[in-house]
């Protein structure tokens, strides 16, 4: 009663105040025109605003309807204490009490100068501006804001002083900032689940700022808490601050929280009502993967399942579908029943389908990765597989679908697609500098929608000490259009590569050089969702150039030298298919955190070949989050080269090779594998059999602005084998059959520029009198 009665006192008291300001003064009141309208008070604004905000003009009829806008107009300018409004002989006489105007800001007490002064100008506190005491508080609570989220503070004290002097106010803001304090310790009285670890970053560098004590952090942890109650069980959970004890001295803060968490539910029930046009079984079975009977109460799992049973009938033409439900608690017995009751609505058709903001690329070529067309019924699930085929073609940087009902028809739909079209020409040099190849440089031309038909041509020159290529690429994506769930596209496309190669400038490499010209033509077959097909035929002639001295001189006389030189000669012909399969499920191009990549490839040589061999590769690279904050990273690949005719050797010039920055790290680049004893130096023949273990651990960014920054451990281990001609003992050949293995510290950062930096600190392990060693391994790329 004592409430109610203060509550209709203050009520009456702000009326009387209100209209204390707002008087109008009539002598007596009755339409009239006016003839004349003036304004006293006025110095800071000019008459022509207050004009242009009056609803009236000279010559118009005055009501006292119109007599209250007036001054309800006014007021909304923010600018006036008061007005007063008086009538006299169809005059209008409007006096006005300006507000005081802003003429210094002080900041007192603050590090953040700059900082504070712009959070105080973004809440309209300026000087030169109408002062008005909302926008004081709006500014407190802004600063508090910024110390607390931006700066970690606590304690934080804000005290504003306003002196007034001829209607100019300068205003002063007294700041104590407090002090940085880090949360020492969360104890949960009522918690025997132990969920501290949501309030704490455990990882290398959380000294930093990871620990800091922030209100609003506190609140999310505590919101994540809940959640996780939520999802154990405990509908009922309740989570209350019980403490907060500060430390001063030694800047730490112990929070002390109290949960109430009643009683554990379990699932009695599951039912269904409303209109559904599936069988009941069938829903019930999609609701069984989330929720049993005898499960505990999970708030996750219950959200989860009204979007799957939504995409049931939005697959049947039922896009508006509601799905609601309700859960009834027995509190005396811990159990619920969960009911789920369906409204279909009406199905719905597309009716039109259009493409906005593709200037470059033509409409049919967008509408190839339309799964379904015009007069089908639409679904979520469509559109989110017409969108992942759009971002798959490299033509679209972003995507929004928008989805119009007919006015005159709720039945059927238009489709609008807003493309943000990407680069589709791209030109670049790049500069690159690795141990072996010294200065590399790449210049290429990718034009991906050629014409606007979304065919795809590359070119590339690449210029090394070791090596020239040059390669031209042709692919059309959407060779064969398919709309099916299993096969999506097929893409044809054509290969043209030259290669020359002068391996003899690396001394520690086989004294050769290669001159090889190659054209292919190959499809790429879309399949399921991450995976693709690969079937590549093609033709490639090899010359191949040799150190007469080496082969006839009495030092080596390698057999599969002397196979493939004398009995076929220095050029070879080779005709062959390739057959891959790839998966991607990366999440990120450069530096990814989660997902699988994987190949495996079958090449073999076709009949008519100087040379009859075929390959086998298998090549893995696995990326997964551990404990939240780590990242681990597992690659490798197996590879392995044969002959089917034992008269013919493996040819040499297709020998696989390890060592460097990118297999065996601390081991120089290609020194691995078989080797030839010529007295002064041994060369390297590389070997038909090759294989590559790798793990790295990377760990937590010290800041979290160097997101494109990567420190980790390392461990490689791999080794390249000759299994054809270690079985003959050939003379003066070298075989190692120890796997190489290393460790040590890698350091990458994706510079601005698009091409990651990568440096290395390597220790081998095992090491041999023949091994050549490389402690720092360093590969850089500059892209302009």
């Amino acid at each position: 009663m004592y409430r109610s009665s203060l509550s209709i006192f203050f009520l009456f008291f702000g009326l009387n105040c209100c209209f204390s300001y707002n008087d109008i003064v009539f002598n007596s009141f009755s339409s009239f025109v006016i003839e004349d309208i003036s304004f006293i008070g006025l110095n800071k604004i000019s008459s022509d605003i207050v004009l242009f905000h009056m609803p009236i003009v000279p010559g118009d009829v005055l009501s006292e309807k119109k007599a209250s806008s007036i001054l309800k107009n006014l007021y909304s300018l923010n600018c006036f204490k008061k007005i007063k409004m008086e009538i006299n002989n169809k005059k209008i006489i409007i006096k006005f009490l300006e507000k005081s105007i802003i003429s210094k800001i002080l900041i007192k007490g603050s590090k953040k100068h700059k900082d504070i002064l712009n959070t105080i100008k973004n809440s309209m506190i300026i000087v030169g501006s109408f002062y008005n005491i909302k926008n004081l508080y709006i500014a407190k609570e802004k600063i508090y804001k910024y110390y607390n989220e931006k700066l970690f503070h606590f304690g934080v004290e804000i005290n504003v002083y306003i002196s007034e002097y001829k209607s100019k106010i300068n205003i002063i803001f007294d700041i104590k900032e407090g002090i940085k304090v880090f949360v020492k310790d969360v104890k949960i009285i009522g918690d025997d689940l132990v969920f501290k670890s949501l309030f704490f970053n455990n990882n290398l560098f959380s000294f930093f700022n990871s620990n800091l004590y922030s209100y609003e952090k506190l609140n999310v942890a505590i919101e994540k808490l809940k959640l996780l109650y939520l999802n154990s069980g405990y509908a009922d959970i309740e989570i209350h601050f019980n403490k907060l004890l500060v430390n001063y001295n030694k800047k730490c803060i112990n929070v002390v929280l109290k949960v109430l968490k009643g009683k554990k539910y379990f699932l009695r029930n599951v039912s269904l009502s409303g209109k559904f046009f599936i069988p009941k079984y069938k829903l019930l079975f999609y609701i069984n993967k989330f929720v049993t009977l005898g499960s505990y109460f999970s708030i996750n799992n219950i959200y989860k399942i009204p979007s799957i049973l939504k995409e049931k009938f939005q697959c049947m033409g039922y896009f508006d579908t509601v799905i609601e439900y309700y859960c009834n608690f027995n509190k005396k017995n811990g159990y619920f029943d969960l009911m789920y009751y369906i409204i279909p609505g009406e199905k719905i058709l597309t009716r039109y389908i259009c493409f906005i903001g593709n200037s470059k690329t033509k409409d049919y070529v967008l509408k190839r990765c339309l799964y379904n067309d015009k007069n089908n019924y639409i679904s979520n699930n469509n559109l989110r597989i017409v969108k992942d085929n759009l971002l798959k073609t490299n033509l679209i940087e972003d995507v929004n679908i928008n989805v119009n009902e007919v006015f005159y028809n709720p039945k059927r739909t238009d489709i609008i697609y807003n493309i943000n079209e990407a680069k589709t020409t791209v030109f670049t040099i790049d500069l690159g500098y690795n141990s072996s190849d010294n200065l590399v440089i790449t210049a290429s031309a990718n034009i991906s929608n050629f014409l606007g038909l979304g065919k795809n041509l590359n070119f590339n020159v690449e210029k090394s000490n070791l090596y020239n290529n040059y390669i031209f690429n042709y692919f059309d994506p959407f060779f064969i259009v398919s709309n099916k769930k299993l096969f999506n596209n097929i893409g044809m496309g054509y290969n043209i590569k030259v290669n020359n190669s002068i391996l003899s400038k690396l001394k520690k490499v086989s004294e050769h050089s290669n001159n090889i010209f190659g054209c292919s033509v190959f499809w790429n077959i879309s399949y399921y969702k991450n995976y693709q097909i690969n079937l590549e035929f093609g033709y490639e002639c090899t010359m191949l150039n040799m150190d007469l001295y080496t082969i006839k001189g009495k030092n080596i006389v390698p057999l599969s030298f002397l196979k493939n030189i004398y009995v076929i000669g220095n050029k070879f012909n080779e005709y062959y298919f390739n057959l891959g399969l790839k998966h991607n499920s990366l999440d990120k191009t450069i530096f990814p955190n989660s997902g699988i990549f994987y190949q495996i490839n079958l090449k073999n040589t076709l009949p008519y070949s100087s040379i009859n061999y075929y390959q086998i590769s298998f090549i893995y690279n696995y990326y997964k989050f551990l404990l939240n904050r780590y990242v681990v990273n597992i690659s490798g690949h197996i590879k392995y080269g044969g002959v089917y005719n034992l008269f013919y050797s493996y040819p040499f010039f297709k020998n696989y090779f390890l060592g460097g920055i990118h297999s065996v790290r601390g081991f120089e680049e290609r020194s691995l594998g078989p080797k030839i004893d010529k007295g002064d130096k041994k060369l390297l023949l590389g070997g038909n059999f090759s294989f590559l273990f790798k793990i790295s651990i990377f760990i937590p960014h010290l800041f979290d602005t160097l997101a494109n920054v990567r420190t980790g451990f390392f461990f490689d281990m791999g080794q390249v084998y000759d299994t054809i001609n270690s079985k003959h003992n050939i003379e003066h050949i070298i075989h190692s059959n120890s796997v190489k293995c290393s460790c040590g510290i890698v350091f990458m950062w994706g510079t601005p520029l698009g091409v990651p930096l990568e440096i290395s600190f390597a220790k081998p392990l095992n090491v041999s009198s023949t091994d050549k060693l490389k402690f720092i391994n360093c590969t850089l790329g500059t892209n302009f």
